[in-house]
């Protein structure tokens, strides 16, 4: 169980990266606002096909670069090792219009 949440800032190289980059295609996979039924397992899944098809590795230079902010809000405590936190993705592009 969770004892709140925690705001990270994701480095290119944060743990966590492949994890928030998969959020936002299982929460919005299915139809609707109701909760769907992925769980960690398909967020897993997700994850490892983003770190295999490239996608993670595509986005490290503009993370690097600063044209990309990724925020997650990760769980403090989990119940186990086994399941490791859900993030809560919130992706801030660089406002260049100055």
């Amino acid at each position: 169980m969770s004892d709140g949440m925690n705001l990270h800032v994701l480095t290119a190289d944060y743990p966590a990266l492949p994890t928030a980059l998969a959020l936002p295609r299982l929460a919005f996979a299915e139809q609707g606002t109701a909760v769907g039924s992925a769980g960690h397992e398909e967020l897993s899944a997700v994850a490892d096909e983003l770190t295999k098809d490239g996608t993670v590795t595509s986005i490290r230079p503009t993370i690097r670069a600063g044209h990309k902010t990724i925020i997650a809000a990760l769980a403090r405590r989990v119940r186990s090792a086994e399941q490791p936190p859900l993030p809560t993705l919130i992706e801030m592009p660089e406002d260049n219009s100055q």
